[in-house]
C-alpha cells in the first residue's frame, strides 16, 4: 500500500458488491454425422436455418458417413424448443476433402505407371484405408525383368507394409501414405491400388499429395502436406465436390468483363461493379500500374448443395495479390488470407505456383477467357510473390468423400469435444440414435462435468421392432450390459414417427432430443428447477405417432425402473409423463427438477467462489461470501425452487487447520422443492343432514 509523504488527498475504491452471476441451464450438446461443417469441435447452432447453413441438409445415403438424417433431425428437433445447441460433427473413417488436386480415376483399380530412365522418382500415394485395402506390385507388360518390382515391393515393406509378398501377389498395408524411395532401373512398373470391400462411390479416386483435413485449424498444421496454388474444400465431405472457385485478375479485358460468361449466364460485370485494377494501398505505397487486385467467386457446380447449379455462394471483391496488402482501414487484404479467414466453403493453399501461359489440366483446372500472362513490372514482382495468378482461373473441386464407416470411436471422439467445461458450456447432452457404448460414454461425460444431464432413448430394436415394456426395461436394466445408477442421465421410453420435409417421407427417430428440448423449454417458461413433465410443460412436437404408447400397466412397469414414459393421451397430445433421473436408490436426486436445481446452485455459486481464491481466509472474506450467497438462495426460494436453506461459513468449519492448509470451506444446506408424482382424491358421500365439521373431524 502506498503512503502519502506530503499533504494531499488520495482517492481509492473498493468493490464489495459481490453477487452470484446468472448461469446458463438450457444449452444442448450433440455429436452427430453431418454432410458439412467443422469436425470434432463445438459449434453453436441457434435455429434450423442456422443448422442448414453450418452443417448442410438431412441426406439419405447407403454410405454410413453420408446418411445424416437421424442426426440432423435430432439436432433440429431440439432446436424446436430452444435456440442454443453446441454441435460437434463426427469425422467418419474415409472422409476426405474435395480438392483441385484430385485425379479422376476408374472405380475399381488405380494404376500409376512409373517409367524410369536411370531411376524411379519418389512417389507418394494417398488412399482411403478401411482395413482391407491392398497394393499389388507387378512388372509392366513386356518387362522380363522382375528386379524393379521386387525392389519396389521391398521398399514398400520397409516403409511399413505388414509383410512381404511374392511378386504378383497382393501386398497388404496399414498406412495411409507411402513415400517410395528412388529405385535404379531401366524398366517400367505398375503400382496398383484396389479395395474389395468399399463401394464404388468410395473407391472412385486416389488423391496425390492431398492431406485429409478436418477443419480450418488443421490446414494451418498440415500446410507442408498441401500443394501450393491449390484449392481445397473447407471441410471433408462429398458436398465439397459441388463447389467451384474462380479467380479474376486485372488482365481480364474490359470486353470480357462485360460479355464473357464465367458460367451459365453469369458474367463478371453481373457480380462486381468494376474489373480488378490497382488497389489504393498499392498506388500509395508502390506504383499506379501494379494491377494487384483480384476478385474471388465461390459458386455451386451442380444442384447438390442447395438445389441450384451455378449459384453464387460467396464473393470477395478488390482483394490484393500482395501478401502485405491492406484495406483502406489497414485491414488484411491479401486474397489468400481474406478467403481463408472468411469462407465457409474453401481454403486456398499459399500462392499460385503454376507456370505462366498454360494450365495443368491433369489436376482439374481450366482457363476461362484470356490466356494466362506474366506481369513484367519489376516493382510488381518485388512484393507480389504470386504473379502467376493472371487471367481467369477456375477450379471445380472433386474427390470429396463422406466416409464409408462411422464407428463408436468416431462418435466418442466428437463427444469428447463437449467434455471441456472451461471451453464449452453444455447443460443438456443429446445422444440421438447412438449405440449403448456411446450412450454410456455420454453419461460418463455428464457425470465428469457435473453441470449437465445426458438424455438416452432405447435402441430401435427395443423401441420400434415389436416393442414392449419388458424389452425397454431390459435395454436399460439388463444384468449383463445395463446402465449404472446415476442422477446425471434421463431415460425415455421410445421413438416417434416424424415427417421429413426435405426428403418427403416419414421415418422413426428416438425421443431423447425432444426430452432434452422440453427440459430447455421449461427453463425458458419457468426455471430449471421445475419439472419438464406433464400437461403444463411436457408436450412433444412433430409427432405422427409413437413407436410404443405405454398404457397404465406399461407405465407401472417402466417408471419403477427409472424409465420415463412418453404417452399420447386422447384429446391431449403426446407428452413426457415422468420426471425421474436414472438414479436407482430413493433420493431427492431421483427427480429431474432436483438434480437440475443443484446444477444451477452449484454452477452459479462455484463461479462466484472463484473470486475468493487468493484472498485471506478471515472473517471479512467469509462474511463477504455469505452476503453474496444468501440473497441468491432467497431469490431461488421466492421462485419456488427450494423450501429453505442455511449457509455456514465461519470459524466453525474454517478451523485453524483448514486455514493453515490454504483452504476455504462453506456448508450450504438446501431443502429442495419436490414435484408431485402421485395424486390421491378422496370423495366422501354424506347424508344431507350431516355437519361437515363432524365428518372432517371423524
Amino acid at each position: 500500500m502506498a503512503f502519502l509523504v506530503s499533504p494531499g488527498v488520495e482517492v481509492k475504491e473498493k468493490d464489495l458488491t459481490n453477487i452470484i452471476p446468472a448461469v446458463s441451464t438450457s444449452i444442448g450438446g450433440f455429436a452427430g454425422v453431418f454432410e458439412w461443417g467443422p469436425c470434432e469441435e463445438a459449434t453453436m447452432v441457434s435455429s434450423e436455418a442456422d443448422l442448414i447453413a453450418q452443417f448442410g441438409y438431412p441426406r439419405i445415403s447407403t454410405n454410413a458417413g453420408g446418411n445424416t438424417r437421424l442426426d440432423w433431425y435430432s439436432a433440429a428437433n431440439f432446436l424446436q424448443y430452444s435456440n442454443a445447441l453446441q454441435t460437434s460433427r463426427v469425422f467418419p473413417l474415409g472422409a476426405r476433402n474435395a480438392s483441385s488436386e484430385t485425379v479422376a480415376q476408374n472405380t475399381d483399380t488405380i494404376n500409376v505407371v512409373i517409367i524410369g530412365t536411370t531411376s524411379v522418382p519418389n512417389v507418394a500415394i494417398n488412399v482411403p484405408y478401411d482395413g482391407t485395402n491392398t497394393v499389388s506390385i507387378t512388372p509392366a507388360s513386356g518387362d522380363t525383368e522382375t528386379d524393379t518390382a521386387t525392389a519396389l515391393a521391398a521398399a514398400l515393406v520397409a516403409a511399413g507394409v505388414s509383410s512381404a509378398k511374392a511378386i504378383g501377389q497382393t501386398v497388404s498395408y496399414d498406412k495411409l501414405t507411402y513415400a517410395v524411395p528412388a529405385i535404379n532401373t531401366q524398366n517400367s512398373i505398375t503400382f496398383s491400388y484396389s479395395s474389395s470391400s468399399m463401394s464404388n462411390e468410395d473407391d472412385s479416386d486416389v488423391a496425390i499429395n492431398t492431406a485429409i483435413i478436418k477443419n480450418y485449424s488443421d490446414f494451418l498444421v498440415e500446410k507442408a502436406a498441401l500443394v501450393n496454388g491449390s484449392v481445397y474444400a473447407r471441410y471433408p465431405g462429398k458436398l465439397g465436390n459441388s463447389v467451384g472457385v474462380i479467380l479474376i485478375d486485372s488482365s481480364m479485358s474490359d470486353s470480357d468483363f462485360v460479355n464473357h460468361k464465367l458460367f451459365a449466364n453469369v458474367t463478371a460485370a453481373s457480380i462486381f461493379d468494376d474489373k480488378p485494377g490497382t488497389s489504393v494501398w498499392a498506388e500509395t505505397n508502390h506504383s499506379a500500374d501494379l494491377n494487384d487486385e483480384v476478385h474471388v467467386i465461390v459458386y455451386t457446380t451442380d444442384t447438390f448443395i442447395n438445389g441450384t447449379a451455378n449459384d453464387i455462394l460467396e464473393t470477395y471483391a478488390y482483394l490484393s495479390k500482395a501478401k502485405n496488402g491492406k484495406t483502406a482501414d489497414a485491414g488484411v487484404n491479401y486474397y489468400v488470407d481474406v478467403v481463408n479467414d472468411s469462407s465457409k466453403w474453401v481454403y486456398l493453399q499459399n500462392e499460385e505456383t503454376y507456370s505462366t501461359g498454360g494450365v495443368n489440366t491433369a489436376i482439374g483446372q481450366h482457363v476461362i477467357g484470356e490466356t494466362l500472362r506474366t506481369q513484367s513490372t519489376s516493382a510488381f514482382n518485388s512484393f507480389i510473390t504470386n504473379a502467376d495468378v493472371v487471367g481467369v482461373r477456375a477450379y471445380e473441386l472433386s474427390g470429396g468423400k463422406d466416409g464409408a464407416e462411422v464407428t463408436d470411436a468416431n462418435y466418442t471422439a466428437a463427444y469428447d469435444v463437449l467434455g471441456n467445461t472451461e471451453e464449452v458450456d453444455v447443460n443438456l447432452l443429446i445422444t440421438g440414435s447412438r449405440s449403448k457404448t456411446v450412450q454410456k460414454w455420454a453419461i460418463a461425460l455428464a457425470e465428469a462435468r457435473k453441470d449437465c444431464i445426458a438424455f438416452v432413448s432405447p435402441s430401435y430394436t427395443a423401441a420400434v421392432t415389436n416393442p414392449s415394456a419388458a424389452k425397454i426395461v431390459d435395454y436399460f436394466n439388463s444384468s449383463t450390459d445395463g446402465f449404472n445408477s446415476t442422477s446425471y442421465a434421463v431415460f425415455d421410453s421410445g421413438w416417434k414417427r416424424q415427417y421429413d420435409r426435405y426428403n418427403d417421407e416419414y421415418f422413426w427417430i428416438p425421443l431423447n432430443a425432444d426430452i432434452a428440448g422440453v427440459t430447455a423449454r421449461t427453463d425458458l417458461t419457468n426455471d430449471a428447477w421445475w419439472s419438464p413433465a406433464g400437461l403444463n410443460r411436457g408436450f412433444i412436437k412433430n409427432v405422427v405417432k409413437l413407436s410404443f404408447n405405454p398404457n397404465q400397466t406399461d407405465r407401472d412397469t417402466l417408471y419403477p425402473k427409472r424409465i420415463n414414459p412418453v404417452v399420447t393421451l386422447r384429446g391431449e397430445g403426446t407428452l413426457l409423463y415422468g420426471d425421474k433421473t436414472a438414479l436407482k436408490r430413493p433420493s431427492a436426486f431421483d427427480r429431474i427438477n432436483v438434480r437440475r436445481l443443484f446444477i444451477v446452485l452449484e454452477k452459479a455459486i462455484a463461479t462466484a467462489s472463484k473470486y475468493q481464491l487468493f484472498e485471506f481466509n478471515d472473517d471479512f472474506t467469509r462474511r463477504l461470501f455469505v452476503n453474496a450467497v444468501e440473497p441468491f438462495l432467497a431469490d431461488v426460494k421466492t421462485r419456488r425452487g427450494l423450501y429453505d436453506y442455511k449457509v455456514i461459513c465461519d470459524d466453525s468449519n474454517n478451523t485453524q487447520e483448514v486455514i493453515d492448509n490454504n483452504r476455504f470451506v462453506a456448508d450450504i444446506y438446501i431443502k429442495p422443492a419436490r414435484s408431485i408424482n402421485f395424486i390421491t382424491l378422496n370423495f366422501v358421500a354424506v347424508r344431507s343432514g350431516v355437519n361437515f365439521n363432524e365428518v372432517v373431524g371423524a
